[in-house]
């Protein structure tokens, strides 16, 4: 599940968590007051909403079990009755399935609630970044797409500087391994293959090879925010196609 339907599960388990607060401790005095219709109707309203509640229900439980999290939703119980049984004053109970769903809601909220840290801007990028990272999978190092696919699973989880500190892992195995004494000779490597451009290409390499070395061995006080971290996310995308293209060249160079 990726963080846009996990935004829109959470402002849906929102949307019903708040209706059935306003519907919770009601049915007795609907029933006294407004008489058998309105607590009828009041019946069918719960039911509507634990109609939708148990939509929701099987969504998150797969995201539990794709998680690892021990944990597991209930779906609510139908509220089974007619008007003639209600004309009756045989009253049903409505504080059970409001009651399932008050404490389903709440539980998903609490688990998906993370995701609200990740701007729609960023959830963007974030897209782009999966779709670039599926088409370039067979053209980059395994071990580099299945660290960059962890790092794009603990952005998701809001867990920025995680994925931030995996990303400069990624970027300072491939610096590492581009020929030159220091960086500036490694940048030099680059150029002469064209495997980037004279001015932005510089920067770039100096940019993410500071990025990585404060955050996977100096700067304790780095905590990346989710903007921070997305473009690391970019930038290990980017250092790994250049590092794959330095080695089919360096390789073809032996043959």
């Amino acid at each position: 599940m990726d963080i846009r339907e996990r935004k829109i599960m959470l402002e849906q388990a929102k949307l019903i968590l708040e209706q059935a607060k306003k519907l919770q401790n009601t049915g007795c005095n609907v029933f006294s007051k407004q008489g058998a219709v309105a607590y009828f109707l009041l019946i069918k309203q719960i039911n509507r909403l634990g109609k939708k509640f148990n939509f929701l229900v099987p969504k998150i439980n797969a995201f539990f079990e794709e998680e690892g999290i021990n944990e597991k939703i209930e779906e609510s119980t139908k509220i089974e009755t007619n008007f003639d049984t209600i004309k009756e004053k045989t009253l049903s109970d409505t504080e059970t399935p409001l009651l399932d769903i008050l404490f389903g809601t709440t539980t998903i909220i609490t688990f998906l609630d993370i995701s609200s840290k990740i701007s729609d801007e960023n959830v963007d990028r974030l897209s782009s970044i999966t779709k670039e990272l599926n088409s370039i999978k067979k053209d980059i190092d395994t071990t580099h797409f299945q660290n960059i696919s962890e790092a794009k699973n603990e952005f998701e989880k809001g867990a920025f500087l995680g994925a931030s500190l995996i990303c400069g892992k990624i970027v300072r195995n491939c610096i590492d391994q581009i020929v030159g004494k220091d960086i500036n000779d490694k940048i030099t490597s680059l150029k002469q293959n064209n495997l980037i451009g004279e001015k932005d290409g510089r920067d770039f390499i100096l940019k993410t090879n500071h990025f990585s070395r404060n955050l996977t061995s100096h700067d304790l006080t780095i905590f990346p925010t989710s903007s921070e971290a997305v473009s690391y996310l970019g930038d290990s995308i980017k250092i790994a196609r250049i590092y794959s293209d330095f080695k089919k060249i360096e390789k073809s160079g032996q043959d």
